[in-house]
């Protein structure tokens, strides 16, 4: 069977115990409300977004094929102009793609990540509401 808890849980662990993310002091967490703390920045979320199951009828030993979507939110806040955002953006991703690169078999959770793509989620510089994301989405698949 497939167990979407532990792949999940397994990139939360990749990222929450990764040493630079750590040390940066980012917060990093899974499956909560998308973040509205400008307090809690560099701040980075893990989601579970879809799972595609394919049977495989002929195959007694691994009956399913699966593809996992999971999401993970970048966010930085506090910033004075979009070049200074886009900076601290920048600074927030790399250690973020560095410990998903690290592990790319989330614990032998999923047999491999196979495609990763970011994106911009959200800009917004307003007298209050000082946020820049990026949204990584990650593409596994598994037999199982």
């Amino acid at each position: 069977m497939i167990y979407t808890n532990s792949i999940v849980h397994s990139l939360f662990t990749t990222l929450s115990s990764d040493s630079v993310l750590v040390n940066s002091n980012m917060t990093v967490q899974l499956h909560e409300v998308f973040n509205t703390n400008p307090s809690l920045n560099p701040w980075v979320g893990v989601y579970l977004e879809t799972t595609d199951f394919e049977p495989r009828r002929l195959n007694i030993q691994q009956p399913w094929r699966a593809e996992v979507l999971l999401s993970i939110y970048v966010q930085v806040a506090n910033f004075q102009t979009g070049q200074e955002a886009h900076d601290q953006l920048d600074r927030a991703m790399t250690p973020v793609m560095t410990a998903v690169n690290s592990n790319r078999d989330l614990d032998q959770t999923v047999d491999r990540i196979y495609e990763m793509h970011i994106e911009p989620y959200q800009r917004s510089i307003a007298d209050e509401d000082r946020f820049f994301a990026n949204e990584i989405t990650i593409l596994c698949e598994l037999d199982a």
